[in-house]
C-alpha cells in the first residue's frame, strides 16, 4: 500500500527503477517525495507496453527556462521533449516540455498520488482489455466438429459472464480520482484530458 491507501503492486509487475534517497536530495525534492520514492521506486515499464504513453527513467534534472527547474521522472513516448516531472518547490506532478518556454500542464498534487491515479487506470484497462471480444480462429473442419458435439450435448456452452461496463467503470474510475486528489480533475488537466479520452472511447 502506498501513502493513498492504494496497492500498486500490479504497477510495478515489470519490475523498478531503484533510486537513492541522496541522489533524490541532491535534485531538490522535498522530504516526502524523496521517502517514498527512495522506498518504492519508479515502475519499470516496457516502452511496447507502456501505460498511457509513458516510460519511466531515472529522475533527471530538466531546465526550464524562465519557469526554473522540475525534476523529471518519465517521458511521454508519442512526443519528443515531452516529459513528467515533479516540482521541486511545490512537489506537484506535471506535464512539461523540455523546450524553453513550454507549456506545463498540472497532473497531480504528489508523486504518491500520481503512481496511486496510474495503478487504478492500469487496472481499468486491464480488465477492460481482458473483457474485450477475442474472437477464436478454427479451420471449417474444426468448426463442423464443434458444432457436432454441441448438437451430441458433448459441449455445454458457458453460463454467461457479466461482462465489463466501460461507462459505469469509467465513471467510478472518475469518483476514485476526485476523492483521493481533486485538483487533478479541474478543466485542462492532464487527467482530465485522460478521462475524456476513455470516455470518447479514444483509449
Amino acid at each position: 500500500m502506498n501513502e493513498t491507501g492504494t496497492d500498486n503492486s500490479g504497477l510495478y509487475a515489470q519490475g523498478r527503477i531503484s533510486i537513492a534517497a541522496d541522489r533524490l536530495r541532491d535534485l531538490g525534492l522535498d522530504e516526502a517525495t524523496v521517502e517514498l520514492l527512495s522506498r518504492q521506486g519508479l515502475p519499470r515499464l516496457a516502452e511496447a507496453h507502456g501505460l498511457l504513453g509513458l516510460a519511466f527513467d531515472e529522475p533527471f534534472l530538466l531546465r526550464l527556462g524562465d519557469q526554473g527547474t522540475a525534476v523529471a521522472i518519465a517521458r511521454e513516448t508519442w512526443a519528443p521533449d515531452l516529459y513528467v516531472a515533479i516540482s521541486p518547490r511545490s512537489g506537484h506532478v506535471v506535464a512539461v516540455s523540455g523546450k524553453p518556454g513550454g507549456e506545463t500542464t498540472f497532473i497531480n498534487s504528489s508523486a504518491g498520488q500520481f503512481l496511486a491515479f496510474l495503478s487504478h487506470a492500469l487496472e481499468f484497462f486491464s480488465r477492460a482489455s481482458k473483457d474485450a471480444d477475442s474472437p477464436t480462429t478454427m479451420t471449417l473442419a474444426q468448426a463442423r466438429e464443434r458444432l457436432v458435439a454441441l448438437r451430441r450435448g458433448d459441449i455445454r456452452p458457458k453460463a454467461a459472464t457479466v461482462s465489463f461496463d466501460r461507462q459505469k467503470e469509467a465513471a467510478r474510475l472518475r469518483q476514485v480520482f476526485k476523492e483521493t486528489d481533486p485538483a487533478a480533475l479541474v478543466s485542462e488537466t492532464w487527467w482530465d484530458r485522460v478521462l475524456e479520452q476513455i470516455d470518447d472511447g479514444q483509449i
